[in-house]
């Protein structure tokens, strides 16, 4: 019965977050909780993709920590801007496939084409059950 447990000893985060090098660095709970209850994206059709990332950049560049990257800001952030289907689309998709290999290698050109087509309703990324199923 043991093994239907789930088991954070393999997973792997879908977000590669920067490292940091301040010495300190804590991103306020009310910062999380404006996120929470402003800028939620649940990935219903009727969600609109690119106003939530226009909303949650406009609250996350709202404030700077020295020695630490916006990139950094905004990825640890992010996860909190999502909610429903997009929170679980996040939290179950692995990193390497996420990012189409890895992200932070991309030029900024092809990691902003890459989550356009990661935004539009087109992609569907291929899991082995699938590429299993088609080729029975």
């Amino acid at each position: 019965m043991d093994s239907a447990l789930p088991s954070i000893e393999n997973s792997r985060p879908s977000i590669i977050k920067p490292t940091i090098a301040a010495n300190q660095f804590e991103i306020k709970r009310a910062i999380i909780q404006m996120v929470k209850n402003t800028v939620q994206f649940g990935g219903m059709t009727i969600d609109d993709p690119y106003a939530h990332l226009t909303n949650f950049l406009e609250i996350s560049d709202t404030f700077k920590m020295q020695r630490v990257s916006d990139d950094a800001i905004h990825l640890r952030l992010f996860p909190f801007s999502l909610r429903d289907k997009a929170k679980a689309w996040l939290t179950n998709i692995p990193a390497d496939v996420a990012a189409g290999g890895n992200l932070l290698r991309k030029s900024p050109e092809d990691g902003y084409e890459l989550i356009e087509e990661m935004a539009s309703s087109s992609y569907h990324p291929q899991s082995k059950r699938n590429v299993a199923r088609r080729s029975a």
